[in-house]
C-alpha cells in the first residue's frame, strides 16, 4: 500500500532482484491501482495506471539456479506514478485480483444460471489449502446414461490454475476457460 502522496506529483517506483529474463511489461502491460479516495467518491475500484513502464536488466549478480552455468543477472521493473488525491491509500498489484470469494461466487452463480449444467459439470472438493479453503476438482463432460464411454476410458485434460498466491493472472485464464467450457451457446 502506497499513502501520504500529494496529489499531481509524479512518483517514481523501481522493484529489483526480479529473476526473468523478460516481461508482458515490456509488451503494453501496466500495473493496476486501488484508490481508496476513487471508490470512496466514484465508485471506481482497480484501474490499469502507470506510465514510462520498463523491465530491464540490472547490475544486480545472482547465481545462476543452472548447475555449471555462471552468475546471471537480476531484473527490475520500473514506472511512474501521478496520483489524484492528496493523503489518498493506494494498492498497486501486477494484475487485478481474484479471491477465494471471486471464485465462490463464480461457482455458484454459475450453476445457478445454468439450469442444465449438472448434466455435465461437476464439482468436488479435491482437497484443503494450509488455510482450510476449498480447493475445488471441477470436472466437465458427458456424465450419467447420455456417456459415450466409461469414464475411466476417457482422455483427460488437466487444467491448473492458481499454484502460487501471486498468480491471479492464472485465476483469471480459469475462469474464461470454465466460462468458455460451459457456455451453453458454444
Amino acid at each position: 500500500m502506497v499513502e501520504g502522496m500529494h496529489a499531481g506529483v509524479t512518483y517514481t517506483f523501481n522493484i529489483l532482484n526480479l529473476e526473468k529474463g523478460t516481461s508482458q511489461f515490456n509488451r503494453g502491460q501496466r500495473p493496476v491501482m486501488f484508490s481508496q479516495e476513487d471508490y470512496r467518491l466514484a465508485g471506481i475500484g482497480w484501474v490499469r495506471c502507470g506510465h514510462d513502464i520498463c523491465y530491464l536488466r540490472n547490475s544486480y549478480r545472482r547465481r545462476n539456479k543452472k548447475k555449471g552455468a555462471g552468475d546471471a543477472c537480476h531484473h527490475s521493473l520500473h514506472f511512474c506514478m501521478t496520483f489524484p488525491h492528496d493523503e489518498d491509500q493506494v494498492y498497486i498489484a501486477y494484475s487485478y485480483p481474484y479471491t477465494y470469494s471471486d471464485l465462490q461466487q463464480y461457482l455458484s452463480d454459475l450453476q445457478g444460471k445454468q439450469p442444465r449444467l449438472r448434466d455435465y459439470f461437476t464439482q468436488q472438493v479435491l482437497c484443503r489449502t494450509l488455510t482450510e479453503n476449498h480447493c475445488y476438482l471441477l470436472t466437465i463432460t458427458t456424465l450419467g446414461p447420455l456417456a459415450p464411454v466409461p469414464m475411466v476410458q476417457r482422455p483427460v485434460i488437466f487444467v491448473s490454475g492458481r499454484v502460487h498466491p501471486g498468480e491471479t493472472s492464472a485465476s483469471w485464464m480459469a475462469k474464461g476457460l470454465l466460462g468458455f467450457l460451459t457456455d451453453r451457446d458454444d
